[in-house]
């Protein structure tokens, strides 16, 4: 059975402050408390696997594990419902750390598109410094503002890699 610390106060997994990680343990008597709030739940998990992957749909790429840290990536689950680019820019605006923004890579993200016969276009903004376009993209549908269906009435929303510059979620630009 495998344990994780929860916050009393939250309800939630237990992480420190200005910390997206989580705190979990392959045996109870390897925990140490970290917070007079932490508490150490038991669960019915037995698979280091399927124990990954409520971590990772939880939202967590990397923690502690028996106090060792400890990286999530998609072969460490069984399966997964959250696109990772997601997760990393979540946490990004959760902590402000920049490590976040390095783990999102330019596949999996999301924009609109409209085709032409042979010629396909996609949203696209001049990037003031470099005189350069990029490609709007997003790292999930929900994300994608709904003044820009509102511009783009007619276009498709597709998930796909690029090869271009994206500005993603508005935010940053992808080399």
């Amino acid at each position: 059975m495998f344990c994780i610390l929860r916050d009393v106060n939250t309800k939630s997994y237990y992480m420190n402050a200005g910390d997206v990680a989580f705190h979990a343990y392959s045996d109870p008597s390897l925990a140490e408390r970290t917070s007079k709030n932490a508490r150490l739940i038991e669960t019915d998990i037995d698979d280091i696997k399927e124990f990954n992957t409520m971590l990772y749909n939880a939202g967590f790429l990397r923690g502690y594990m028996d106090g060792e840290p400890k990286k999530l990536s998609k072969s460490d689950v069984y399966y997964y419902n959250r696109n990772p680019n997601d997760i990393a820019f979540a946490q990004w605006k959760l902590t402000g750390d920049e490590r976040y923004l390095e783990m999102i890579r330019k596949n999996n993200l999301y924009t609109l598109c409209k085709v032409d016969g042979e010629s396909i276009y996609f949203p696209t903004v001049l990037l003031q410094e470099e005189e350069e376009t990029a490609v709007l993209a997003y790292t999930d549908p929900l994300r994608i503002p709904k003044e820009l269906f509102d511009k783009y009435d007619g276009w498709r929303m597709v998930r796909m890699t690029f090869d271009a510059r994206c500005v993603v979620n508005g935010a940053f630009v992808t080399q």
